[in-house]
Protein backbone atom coordinates (compact mmCIF):
# COMPACT_ATOMS: atom_id res chain seq x y z
CA UNK A 1 0.00 0.00 0.00
CA UNK A 2 1.20 3.73 -0.83
CA UNK A 3 2.05 5.70 2.21
CA UNK A 4 -1.66 7.82 1.86
CA UNK A 5 -0.45 10.09 4.79
CA UNK A 6 1.79 12.10 2.75
CA UNK A 7 -0.39 13.79 0.28
CA UNK A 8 -0.53 16.98 -0.11
CA UNK A 9 -3.29 18.99 1.82
CA UNK A 10 -6.21 20.06 -0.04
CA UNK A 11 -7.83 23.59 0.86
CA UNK A 12 -11.29 24.41 -0.37
CA UNK A 13 -12.74 28.76 -0.34
CA UNK A 14 -14.17 29.35 3.25
CA UNK A 15 -18.06 28.63 1.67
CA UNK A 16 -17.17 25.31 0.89
CA UNK A 17 -15.65 24.48 4.81
CA UNK A 18 -17.00 22.28 6.81
CA UNK A 19 -17.75 24.98 9.51
CA UNK A 20 -17.12 22.75 12.55
CA UNK A 21 -19.70 20.61 11.05
CA UNK A 22 -19.07 16.73 12.94
CA UNK A 23 -17.76 13.88 10.85
CA UNK A 24 -17.92 10.35 11.66
CA UNK A 25 -14.89 8.60 10.25
CA UNK A 26 -15.47 4.75 10.93
CA UNK A 27 -12.82 2.39 9.46
CA UNK A 28 -10.69 -0.26 11.50
CA UNK A 29 -7.19 0.79 9.86
CA UNK A 30 -5.18 3.03 11.51
CA UNK A 31 -3.45 5.01 8.66
CA UNK A 32 -6.95 5.33 6.59
CA UNK A 33 -8.61 6.58 10.11
CA UNK A 34 -5.95 9.50 10.46
CA UNK A 35 -5.81 10.41 6.99
CA UNK A 36 -9.50 11.49 6.84
CA UNK A 37 -8.98 12.61 10.52
CA UNK A 38 -6.21 15.03 9.12
CA UNK A 39 -8.43 16.17 5.40
CA UNK A 40 -11.34 16.87 7.53
CA UNK A 41 -9.37 19.21 9.87
CA UNK A 42 -8.07 20.83 7.20
CA UNK A 43 -11.43 21.08 5.59
CA UNK A 44 -13.23 22.97 8.82
CA UNK A 45 -15.09 19.81 9.80
CA UNK A 46 -14.54 18.39 13.03
CA UNK A 47 -13.84 14.39 12.76
CA UNK A 48 -14.70 11.68 15.09
CA UNK A 49 -13.08 8.78 14.69
CA UNK A 50 -13.91 5.25 15.61
CA UNK A 51 -12.46 1.85 14.64
CA UNK A 52 -15.67 -0.28 15.34
CA UNK A 53 -19.06 -0.20 13.80
CA UNK A 54 -20.78 -0.59 17.50
CA UNK A 55 -18.57 2.41 18.83
CA UNK A 56 -19.68 4.67 16.42
CA UNK A 57 -22.87 3.73 16.02
CA UNK A 58 -23.09 4.54 20.05
CA UNK A 59 -21.15 7.94 19.02
CA UNK A 60 -23.34 8.57 16.48
CA UNK A 61 -26.50 8.11 18.99
CA UNK A 62 -25.07 10.43 21.38
CA UNK A 63 -24.34 13.08 19.35
CA UNK A 64 -25.58 12.85 15.68
CA UNK A 65 -23.03 13.97 12.78
CA UNK A 66 -23.73 16.01 9.46
CA UNK A 67 -21.74 12.89 7.93
CA UNK A 68 -20.42 9.70 8.25
CA UNK A 69 -17.26 7.64 6.11
CA UNK A 70 -17.60 4.28 6.98
CA UNK A 71 -15.62 1.17 5.71
CA UNK A 72 -17.44 -1.55 4.35
CA UNK A 73 -15.04 -4.04 6.06
CA UNK A 74 -15.63 -3.29 9.67
CA UNK A 75 -13.63 -6.17 12.06
CA UNK A 76 -16.81 -6.15 14.52
CA UNK A 77 -19.82 -5.35 11.79
CA UNK A 78 -20.11 -5.31 8.25
CA UNK A 79 -20.87 -1.63 6.57
CA UNK A 80 -24.08 -3.22 5.14
CA UNK A 81 -25.08 -3.92 8.61
CA UNK A 82 -24.28 -0.35 10.17
CA UNK A 83 -25.84 0.66 7.58
CA UNK A 84 -29.38 -1.03 8.49
CA UNK A 85 -28.57 0.14 11.73
CA UNK A 86 -28.76 3.82 11.03
CA UNK A 87 -31.78 3.71 8.85
CA UNK A 88 -33.79 1.59 11.55
CA UNK A 89 -33.25 4.68 13.68
CA UNK A 90 -34.95 7.99 13.22
CA UNK A 91 -32.77 10.11 14.82
CA UNK A 92 -30.25 8.75 12.69
CA UNK A 93 -32.18 7.75 9.16
CA UNK A 94 -31.02 10.79 7.19
CA UNK A 95 -27.47 11.07 7.84
CA UNK A 96 -25.65 11.14 4.59
CA UNK A 97 -22.86 7.85 4.47
CA UNK A 98 -19.76 7.62 2.29
CA UNK A 99 -18.71 4.18 2.00
CA UNK A 100 -15.12 3.14 2.15
CA UNK A 101 -13.67 0.11 0.16
CA UNK A 102 -10.78 -1.79 -1.23
CA UNK A 103 -13.14 -4.07 -3.12
CA UNK A 104 -15.21 -3.57 -6.40
CA UNK A 105 -17.57 -6.64 -4.65
CA UNK A 106 -18.47 -4.06 -2.20
CA UNK A 107 -19.95 -1.78 -4.95
CA UNK A 108 -22.43 -4.34 -6.46
CA UNK A 109 -23.92 -5.08 -2.85
CA UNK A 110 -24.39 -1.03 -1.76
CA UNK A 111 -28.41 0.04 -1.70
CA UNK A 112 -27.80 2.42 -4.31
CA UNK A 113 -31.06 4.64 -2.45
CA UNK A 114 -29.47 4.40 1.22
CA UNK A 115 -25.69 5.51 0.01
CA UNK A 116 -24.58 8.26 -2.41
CA UNK A 117 -20.84 7.61 -2.55
CA UNK A 118 -18.47 5.03 -3.01
CA UNK A 119 -14.44 5.99 -1.76
CA UNK A 120 -12.45 2.85 -3.43
CA UNK A 121 -9.07 2.73 -1.28
CA UNK A 122 -6.15 3.97 -1.41
CA UNK A 123 -8.02 7.25 -0.59
CA UNK A 124 -6.47 10.45 -1.15
CA UNK A 125 -6.65 13.80 0.16
CA UNK A 126 -8.89 15.44 -2.35
CA UNK A 127 -10.76 12.33 -3.26
CA UNK A 128 -12.14 12.55 0.47
CA UNK A 129 -12.11 16.46 0.66
CA UNK A 130 -14.22 16.69 -2.66
CA UNK A 131 -16.34 13.74 -1.57
CA UNK A 132 -17.59 15.57 1.67
CA UNK A 133 -18.05 18.62 -0.06
CA UNK A 134 -20.12 17.91 -2.18
CA UNK A 135 -22.39 15.37 -0.09
CA UNK A 136 -22.66 17.81 2.84
CA UNK A 137 -24.08 20.29 -0.02
CA UNK A 138 -26.22 17.75 -1.50
CA UNK A 139 -27.90 17.40 2.23
CA UNK A 140 -27.85 20.95 3.42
Amino acid sequence: MTNVLSSTPVHAPDAERGVGRRVLVVDSDPETRELCRRVLQEQGFVPEVCDSGVAALSAARQNPPALILLDLQLHDVEGLQFIAWLRSDPTLVSIPVIAISATAEDAARLPAKKLGTLLRKPLSAAMIARSVRQSIQAHS
